[in-house]
């Protein structure tokens, strides 16, 4: 399905108005954000109501950190004045 959907992106994009391309692309960008959104929460609810998983606390907050340090570095690299090339 995502190659299909890749090969007719080349023939359905130049064919369609700038608006609706870019309301397309809206779209898709906060149908991938709740997405995203949705599986942290479940795996974080689902690894709270563990009682095991709370043992390796260092694993957790690494992984954390490292979430959150990939997530912020665009912003990073705005503010440092050089471009991003993690979107």
């Amino acid at each position: 399905m995502h190659f299909a959907s890749q090969v007719s992106s080349h023939y359905v994009r130049p064919n369609i108005s700038r608006n609706a391309r870019d309301r397309t692309a809206a779209f898709f960008k906060v149908l991938s954000m709740l997405a995203e959104i949705f599986v942290f929460i479940y795996i974080g609810t689902s690894i709270s109501i563990e009682t095991d998983a709370w043992r390796h606390w260092r694993t957790w907050s690494v992984l954390v950190s490292a979430v959150n340090l990939r997530r912020s570095a665009p912003m990073i690299k705005r503010r440092l004045g050089r471009p991003s090339s993690i979107t």
